[in-house]
C-alpha cells in the first residue's frame, strides 16, 4: 500500500510542478512581450533549425529577426509539415495558436502547455514517445 501511495504523492508532485512551470513560462513570455521587445528568431528561442527557418518565413512579416507582439497575434494556424524537424521548441511564444500541423518530422517530444488556446492538433508520422 504504501508504494501506490509514493506513486500517487510523485504523480501529484510531478504534475504540480509541471503546471507551476507553465504558469512561470506564460509569465515570463507575457512580461516579454507586455515590455515590447518581441522575440527573437534566434537557436535560443527556437534550437531547431528547420522549425526556425519556418517561423522566420512565415511568421516574420516585416523581416526584421524579431517576432512583434501584433506577429505573434497574427499566428492562429500553423503548418510545418515534412519539414524535417526535430523540436518544436519556441512554439510557446504563439500564444493565440489555435491549430497547429506538425505531419511527418521528427519530433520526439512536444511541449504544448504554454499554448492555452489551441484547438486542433494533427501530428502524426513523427518520434513521439
Amino acid at each position: 500500500m504504501s508504494t501506490n501511495s509514493d506513486s500517487v504523492s510523485f504523480s501529484s508532485w510531478v504534475l504540480t510542478d509541471s503546471v507551476c512551470c507553465a504558469a512561470l513560462l506564460s509569465s515570463l513570455i507575457s512580461r516579454s512581450l507586455a515590455a515590447g521587445t518581441g522575440v527573437a528568431i534566434s537557436e535560443e528561442n527556437f534550437p531547431d533549425a528547420q522549425f526556425r527557418s519556418l517561423v522566420s518565413k512565415k511568421c516574420d512579416t516585416d523581416g526584421d529577426g524579431v517576432l512583434s507582439n501584433a506577429e505573434i497575434a497574427a499566428v492562429t494556424d500553423l503548418s510545418v509539415n515534412y519539414a524535417n524537424i526535430f523540436s518544436l521548441q519556441g512554439i510557446e511564444y504563439f500564444t493565440e495558436l489555435q491549430k497547429l500541423s506538425c505531419i511527418d518530422n521528427l519530433i520526439k517530444t512536444l511541449d504544448l502547455s504554454g499554448n492555452t488556446k489551441l484547438t486542433s492538433l494533427v501530428c502524426r508520422i513523427n518520434s513521439l514517445t
